[in-house]
């Protein structure tokens, strides 16, 4: 499926993307909290479960960072507009989808598998860290480097 930049919203369309997902993450986390119980007491001693479980965190912010700014690079070396947007919001999705899979991983970890309040705030960490990447029009005019007559563009389809 291809983006027509043309059409209405583009910029409205990343934010709804990613308002939808942040409620995702809020809601998970709230649910599981009042819902579920952790599964263990916290164990004193380390659980190797517990460095899986960062270190797959650690791992999708990491590629969520490297795998955005290479697609956001290719977008904007892109010459065709309407192809600099379509990159420009698969960089974004992959980076939110990312994000928000290490959230989720360090949620379930804690309420399902470790107890380890170490996760709990990873998970937090992840959500504040997402919070970063609200899109708006002059971060794509940034991070793309619009020049004038692109900026335009961008504003007919918002």
């Amino acid at each position: 499926m291809t983006l027509n930049p043309n059409n209405p919203g583009y910029v409205r369309s990343l934010q709804i993307l990613f308002f939808a997902l942040l409620t995702g993450q809020i809601l998970v986390f709230t649910i599981l909290w009042f819902v579920v119980k952790p599964s263990t007491e916290p164990d004193i001693y380390q659980n190797p479960l517990d460095f899986a479980f960062i270190g797959i965190w650690l791992v999708k912010q990491t590629t969520a960072f490297f795998v955005a700014r290479k697609l956001t690079e290719t977008a904007r070396a892109e010459r065709n507009f309407g192809e600099k947007l379509n990159t420009y919001r698969r960089a974004q999705i992959f980076r939110f989808a990312l994000m928000e899979g290490a959230v989720l991983i360090a949620l379930f970890g804690f309420f399902f598998v470790t107890a380890n309040y170490v996760l709990l705030a990873l998970a937090a960490t992840g959500i504040a860290i997402f919070l970063l990447f609200v899109p708006t029009r002059s971060k794509i005019v940034g991070e793309l480097e619009l020049d004038l007559k692109e900026e335009t563009m961008l504003d007919e389809t918002a």
